[in-house]
C-alpha cells in the first residue's frame, strides 16, 4: 500500500544540524493517518511520497492579473507580476499559481527562494524528494461564509478562502491582531466580508482571546470552534496551491517514478507470464494433435496401399495414387487434356483460328488468333469465370491479335 509522509518544516528552516525535531504525519495514500509525532530528520519514517507543510508566516497570498500565457513564459513573468506586492528582489521569490476567478484575477502564493532551496536540498540529502509543498494557511477546513482562524495563544493565521489567507501577528493589548483588522476592512470594502470567524485553538494555546472584544473591534462575529490538530486529521489539499511548481516540480525520472509504477509493472509481468504459459500449453497440445493425426494418416495410407515401401507425405501420396487408379480404370481427371480443353473451347469460338496447342503435366496452353483488342478484352472477362484460366500473353499480329490462353492443374 502506497504511503505519504507529510513534514511540517520549522520557520527557521533546515540547517545542517540533524537534531531538529520535525513534526510529521505518515498516512496511507487514501489519507488515513498511520502515525504521527516528532522526530529528527534521520529518524523520520520512509514513505513512497513526501509532502512538506510550510509555516503560514513564510507564505504571502495575493491576487494578480496575468496574461494568457503558459509554461516557461508564465514562469518567467510571475516574479515581476508580484513585484509591487513584495519588498524583496523578484528573482529571490518562488511564485506558485492557483485558480483564476470569474473576474480574471489569479490567486498566487509567494515564498522566499533561499529558504525553500535550503529546505529541499536538506531533504534530498536524506533521500527525500518532496512532490508537493502546501502553506499551513490552506490546511484548515472552510465553512460556508466563514473564515477559519488558528490561534496558538500569541499569534496564528487565518484562512479566508480557497487558496487565500494570511499570517497574524500578536494581539494588541488583548484586542484583535492588526493584520486581521486590516483583512476584515479590505473584505468589507470588496463586499467579501464573512458572516463569522471561527477561532480554533492549537494544543499550544496558552489562552483564548476575548472573543466578545474581537467581535466588537472587527464588526464580525468571532466564535469558538474545535481545537486544531493538523496531523490526526485528513488534510484536503485538492484546492490548495502547490508551492513546488516550476523549478521545484519533482523530476519524472524513471528511478523516482519506479515506486508508483511498481504495482503496474508487477501486474503487467503477471499477465505476460500467464499469457506465455497459456501459449506454451496450447502449442504443446496442438503439436501433440498434429503428431497423432500424422500417425493416423500414415496408417490409413498403408492400409489402402500396402505395397508402398516409403511414406513421406501420406496425403500427397494418397492423392497421386488415387489419380493413377482413376486413370487406370478409364476415369478422366479434372487436369487431364480433354477436361481442360472442354473448359476453354467455348471461349475460343470467336477466334479466327487456333495456331498451336500444348499440354504438359496438367497444364494446357492454346495459341489462338483473335480479330482485335476488343475481342481479347472480352476474352479476359470471360476467363475470370474459369478457375485457373488466364491470358498468358497478348501481342499484335498481322491479321489480328495473337493470344496465349493457359489453364493449369488447379482448374475445377
Amino acid at each position: 500500500l502506497m504511503t505519504l509522509l507529510q513534514i511540517y518544516l520549522p520557520e527557521a528552516g533546515l540547517d545542517n544540524e540533524s537534531d531538529v525535531a520535525l513534526r510529521y504525519a505518515l498516512r496511507a495514500n487514501t489519507g488515513e493517518l498511520q502515525r504521527n509525532g516528532s522526530a529528527q530528520l534521520a529518524e523520520l519514517p520512509r514513505a513512497d511520497r513526501v509532502d512538506i507543510i510550510i509555516p503560514a508566516s513564510l507564505v504571502l497570498f495575493t491576487e494578480v492579473k496575468l496574461p494568457p500565457v503558459r509554461g516557461q513564459k508564465l514562469r518567467q513573468l510571475l516574479p515581476f507580476a508580484v513585484e509591487e506586492k513584495i519588498l524583496s528582489d523578484p528573482d529571490q521569490v518562488q511564485v506558485a499559481v492557483g485558480a483564476r476567478d470569474v473576474a480574471g484575477m489569479t490567486r498566487v502564493a509567494i515564498v522566499d527562494r533561499v529558504w525553500l532551496d535550503s529546505a529541499c536540498e536538506r531533504l534530498r540529502q536524506w533521500g527525500m524528494r518532496p512532490e508537493n509543498g502546501y502553506a499551513e494557511t490552506c490546511l484548515p477546513e472552510l465553512e460556508p461564509n466563514a473564515w477559519t482562524l488558528i490561534w496558538d495563544g500569541n499569534d496564528g493565521f487565518v484562512r479566508t478562502a480557497v487558496g487565500a489567507g494570511l499570517a497574524l501577528d500578536s494581539m494588541s493589548e488583548g484586542g484583535a491582531p492588526f493584520a486581521l483588522r486590516r483583512a476584515v476592512e479590505e473584505a468589507r470594502s470588496n463586499t467579501r466580508l464573512p458572516e463569522k470567524i471561527i477561532l480554533r485553538a492549537t494544543d499550544a494555546a496558552a489562552s483564548v482571546p476575548d472573543l466578545a472584544l474581537w467581535t466588537t473591534q472587527l464588526g464580525v462575529s468571532v466564535v469558538p470552534g474545535q481545537d486544531w490538530h493538523w496531523a490526526p486529521r485528513f488534510l484536503n489539499t485538492a484546492n490548495a496551491i502547490n508551492l513546488l511548481q516550476g523549478d521545484y516540480a519533482p523530476s519524472s525520472s524513471l528511478r523516482e517514478l519506479l515506486p508508483q509504477l511498481r504495482p503496474i509493472l508487477l501486474l503487467a509481468g503477471l499477465i505476460v507470464g500467464v499469457q506465455v504459459l497459456a501459449t506454451g500449453a496450447d502449442w504443446w497440445r496442438l503439436n501433440r494433435e498434429k503428431k497423432n493425426l500424422t500417425v493416423e494418416m500414415d496408417k490409413t495410407f498403408k492400409s489402402a496401399f500396402p505395397d508402398a515401401n516409403v511414406v513421406v507425405d501420406a496425403p500427397l501420396q494418397m492423392q497421386r495414387n488415387l489419380a493413377d487408379l482413376r486413370r487406370a480404370s478409364g476415369q478422366s481427371q479434372s487436369n487431364d487434356f480433354i477436361p481442360l480443353l472442354a473448359k476453354v473451347m467455348p471461349l475460343i469460338n470467336p477466334a479466327i483460328g487456333i495456331e498451336a496447342m500444348s499440354y504438359d503435366q496438367g497444364a494446357l496452353k492454346v495459341d489462338a488468333l483473335f480479330r482485335d483488342e476488343s475481342s481479347v478484352s472480352e476474352l479476359r472477362d470471360q476467363l475470370k469465370t474459369v478457375a485457373g484460366a488466364s491470358v498468358e500473353a497478348s501481342n499484335p499480329k498481322e491479321g489480328g491479335m495473337a493470344v496465349r490462353i493457359a489453364i493449369s492443374v488447379g482448374a475445377r
